[in-house]
């Protein structure tokens, strides 16, 4: 069993428990921009992925990105987009995985859409404006500012801030 990054990443156990959280793991953001000691999703995957291959029977992994429904829920957009980034980092390791293995089968699926109406403002007005893009551009470069979800919110200092749109 193993409880942090560091302990994920110099287990050579040929079967692993990780247990990072008591409940749910943190957001992406605060994981990233907050140094809470859990491992990302890409890492869990990256530790899951050999370990299962070993076996000759074949095997099944799920990987959930719970999170984003969480932020979404929420209108947490700045959760909201650095999971849906998570996701995308461990569906690239899961890719890579399908074109070296090709009797793999992947299969994504999403199981609902909820909120982000913090991308687009209420009532979409950002989409109906075919020359505007006003309300993104303010929304994007307020995402690039975030360093916290709304549960844990706090302003990163413009050297650390991540470049946006």
């Amino acid at each position: 069993m193993v409880r942090t990054p560091e302990e994920l990443a110099r287990s050579n156990a040929t079967r692993l428990l990780g247990i990072f959280s008591d409940s749910h793991v943190p957001y992406e953001i605060d994981r990233r921009f907050q140094g809470l000691g859990v491992p990302s999703l890409k890492e869990m995957v990256q530790a899951a992925l050999p370990r299962l291959a070993a076996h000759r029977g074949g095997f099944v992994l799920q990987v959930e990105a719970g999170r984003i429904d969480h932020a979404n829920h929420l209108n947490d957009a700045g959760a909201t987009l650095w999971d849906v980034l998570a996701a995308d980092e461990a569906l690239e390791l899961l890719t890579a995985f399908v074109d070296r293995n090709p009797d793999t089968l992947l299969i994504v699926v999403s199981d609902h859409a909820t909120g982000v109406g913090g991308f687009t403002g209420p009532g979409g007005a950002t989409w109906r404006a075919p020359t505007g893009w006003t309300s993104w551009n303010r929304n994007a470069r307020a995402l690039s500012t975030c360093s916290g979800s709304s549960a844990r919110p706090r302003r990163l200092p413009r050297s650390r801030r991540p470049s946006g749109p």
